[in-house]
């Protein structure tokens, strides 16, 4: 558990360092892109197991991408994927991680206390394992994730794209 309150510190580490290299940003925004969408491919493979489930979850994941469009929701879930069934736990923290400061330095205009308050929905999926609702429900919940993730992967390709 503790290594994904460490990986959630790459969204603040992010912060900070944007703070200090301002000029750098803009430049590199291809190269965060691309290292974003790196990491989020990663963090799908390691997340796909047994497909029936999977698939069922996907198709919520890409429905509630609509409603919650916060992408560290979806990073949240595959973290509290991770910890149930004890695989790659530190591997996807570290992901998480790096993902967090390649996010800011692409959202950077938009990176402020705020911001950063919204991204505390990393957190939520963890207040489910207070209802104990997932024993058996890991694929399910690993194709929401899954899902979730898609559509940030396809709007980070397409503005990379555009620029």
């Amino acid at each position: 558990m503790i290594e994904f309150i460490i990986s959630f510190l790459g969204l603040i580490s992010g912060f900070f360092l944007n703070k200090i290299t301002k000029e750098e940003l803009e430049p590199g925004k291809k190269y965060f892109t691309l290292l974003s969408i790196a990491i989020l491919l990663s963090i799908i493979i390691l997340n796909i197991v047994p497909i029936v489930g999977i698939l069922i979850g996907i198709v919520i994941g890409l429905i509630l991408s609509y409603l919650i469009k916060n992408i560290y929701f979806y990073l949240g879930i595959s973290a509290l994927v991770s910890i149930l069934s004890n695989e790659n736990v530190a591997l996807l923290a570290g992901l998480i991680f790096v993902f967090g400061l390649s996010y800011t330095a692409l959202n950077y205009k938009e990176v402020n206390r705020k911001f950063l308050l919204k991204s505390l929905v990393f957190f939520i999926p963890f207040t489910l394992l207070l209802i104990n609702i997932f024993p058996g429900y890991h694929n399910l919940i690993s194709g929401i994730s899954i899902g979730g993730l898609i559509i940030p992967i396809i709007k980070l390709a397409t503005s990379s794209l555009k620029s």
